[in-house]
């Protein structure tokens, strides 16, 4: 009788599988731990890459591009209300996240929140315009016009509480509907300027200032609601922090575009 695999017939495979089943259920936490640091571990690798990458070939990280088009669900929103009227245009300023406030300490290493702590005047904004427009049927229809990592539209929001909201004078004689406003712009700014973001050069802030020039409503005192560039310029990140920055950006927008825009049930 041949004894070579004498061990692996005692072994009850249903056993082996129990086990592990409770090594893991025991442990769960500890492995979820473990595959999160390892997953950071990864980013860090490819961030130094990155980094290397940059300063070898001397690129600029300003002149990364991802967008020359809207995302999918501004074209939804355009073909939707693209031919709308606008009637009347609000600024809307709202205070940052806590996401976005620890992505920024991060980046300027707490430098953010020291400089923020210092005057009431350094506190920074996200700053959007909320449209009114008149449909066809002469209701009306709000939406909400923004850019982030990409110019963002929609008309299903909420605006949250602690928001400030200015109403825009509209200057402009002739009536300018939806699709117009952001054409002339986009023609003024260009396609690179106009679909994407920087932290400091082309954020929601100039995005917005474009706008209301656009319809030439754009005055000193539009410009002190939206503008709040102190606590930007006080706490620039040294270099290597920017490029770690710009890989998790440039990361997001490869999701942005390349991931979360494909319909896989179409």
């Amino acid at each position: 009788m041949d004894d070579s695999n004498t061990f692996f017939n005692n072994i009850n495979f249903w056993v082996i599988l129990d086990g592990i089943g409770e090594f893991i259920e025991k442990y769960k936490f500890l492995l979820i731990v473990i595959n999160i640091i390892f997953f950071i571990f990864v980013i860090l690798i490819f961030m130094v890459i990155f980094v290397i990458i940059i300063k070898i070939l001397d690129i600029s990280l300003d002149k990364i591009v991802f967008f020359y088009d809207y995302n999918k669900l501004c074209k939804k929103m355009l073909e939707k209300y693209g031919e709308c009227e606008i009637n009347k245009i609000y600024l809307v300023r709202s205070n940052l996240t806590k996401f976005h406030t620890f992505i920024i300490n991060v980046v300027t290493l707490y430098k953010y929140d020291e400089i923020v702590k210092q005057s009431e005047n350094n506190f920074p904004y996200h700053v959007m315009i909320l449209i009114e427009v008149k449909l066809k049927n002469n209701r009306i229809k709000w939406l909400l016009l923004e850019k982030n990592n990409c110019i963002s539209m929609n008309d299903n929001f909420i605006l949250t509480q602690g928001i400030e909201v200015e109403e825009v004078e509209m200057k402009k004689e002739k009536k300018i509907h939806l699709k117009e406003l952001l054409e002339e712009t986009r023609n003024r700014m260009g396609n690179e300027k106009f679909f994407n973001w920087n932290v400091f050069e082309n954020n929601c802030q100039e995005f917005t200032k474009q706008l209301l020039i656009t319809i030439e409503s754009y005055s000193d005192y539009y410009g002190e609601f939206i503008f709040n560039e102190t606590v930007m310029k006080l706490s620039q990140p040294s270099n290597f922090l920017y490029c770690m920055f710009n890989f998790l950006f440039i990361f997001y927008n490869f999701l942005e575009k390349y991931i979360f825009e494909i319909d896989l049930f179409n």
